[in-house]
């Protein structure tokens, strides 16, 4: 059965929480110094309490590891303590073949946890390879390889890591190094559903599409919102995020903009007031309603309670009136003269 979430929630189709999937491979956190792990170079790798310190052009190859179906992201946990390192993350398939990179990081002298990207190798038993990239003195600590997680579950992503931070309710995505890509599972858009939004910033572009229908934006420095149009009542949504130097970040994922519909339930007179009750429906809750003279002058201004009703009352002078709804960032507004 088709997925369906709750993208009409502030943080649309993010609001999904992370699933650790596995450990790791064995003795992923190091605490056992190197039992299990490989380290290939000139140079001995270091104990640390826990983890080791790779000197030089050391690698370190770890125990076998079955990347479950479903994964998307691997935590790789680092630091380089004089700063300016640099590390390659690859899975060596154990049925042979070439490695797989996965990515290549550069941490510096705190100790930080990587994402990088699994999808598309689940089902696999792989080693874990940690292959730095030599330089004059540059040392890095290895922390731990682990865990395996789906940080969107029943989303596909592949290629690219999930690098996921904040809440479930506030978190957002980072995009660094290589393009992501995301597809979610199909959901339900509910009534009057004109658009699905995608806040960017940092550097690089977004393009995304629901059904036939695509948009892209160029990321600035200041949160911008990528609009792609959706009708029907299910869709899925595709995006391909392609960071530039300093990254991309992605929040409010599959955020429904709704069309506002105006529905006016009674006309009546009280004294010398016109008295209106109309409806914005479920979708309006909240939303401010003006009413306005022929001239655009405004009579009256309300705000529909959390059923989208709402009472305006004009003097009956005025004539003729028009209901506006201004609408904001999730909801496109409307107009209707009564």
């Amino acid at each position: 059965m088709a997925a369906t979430l709750p993208v009409s929630a502030p943080g649309g189709l993010l609001r999904t929480s992370p699933v650790t999937l596995s450990a790791g491979p064995a003795n992923g956190g190091l605490t056992e110094g190197l039992n299990g792990w490989d380290a290939l170079g000139a140079e001995p790798a270091l104990p640390l309490s826990p983890g080791v310190r790779v000197v030089g052009n050391t690698t370190l190859v770890s125990p076998p590891l079955l990347v479950p179906p479903g994964a998307q992201t691997l935590a790789v946990t680092l630091r380089a303590p004089g700063g300016d390192g640099l590390m390659v993350v690859s899975a060596r398939p154990l049925e042979g073949g070439p490695d797989i990179e996965l990515g290549t990081l550069e941490p510096g002298t705190a100790r930080r946890s990587w994402a990088v990207g699994v999808g598309g190798l689940g089902g696999r038993q792989v080693r874990i390879v940690l292959d730095p990239v030599p330089a004059l003195g540059t040392t890095l600590d290895v922390f731990g390889v682990g865990p395996v997680t789906a940080a969107l579950p029943g989303w596909t992503a592949a290629p690219g890591a999930l690098d996921r931070r904040g809440s479930r309710a506030h978190g957002s995505l980072f995009v660094s190094d290589t393009p992501l890509g995301l597809r979610s599972p199909v959901f339900a858009l509910g009534a009057g559903a004109r658009e699905l939004l995608v806040a960017v910033r940092g550097q690089g572009t977004v393009r995304a599409s629901a059904g036939r229908r695509a948009a892209v934006l160029t990321a600035t420095t200041a949160w911008r919102d990528l609009h792609v149009p959706v009708r029907g009542a299910r869709t899925t949504l595709i995006l391909t995020a392609t960071p530039g130097l300093d990254g991309l970040e992605l929040r409010d994922v599959g955020l429904i903009r709704r069309q506002v519909a105006v529905r006016v339930l009674a006309v009546g007179v009280s004294g010398s007031r016109r008295v209106v009750r109309a409806t914005l429906g479920a979708a309006g809750a909240g939303l401010v309603v003006e009413a306005r003279a022929r001239s655009g002058r405004r009579l009256a201004r309300v705000r529909a309670d959390s059923g989208g009703r709402f009472m305006v009352r004009t003097p009956r002078s005025a004539g003729r009136v028009t209901l506006v709804v201004p609408g904001d960032r999730t909801h496109i507004g409307t107009r209707v003269s009564r």
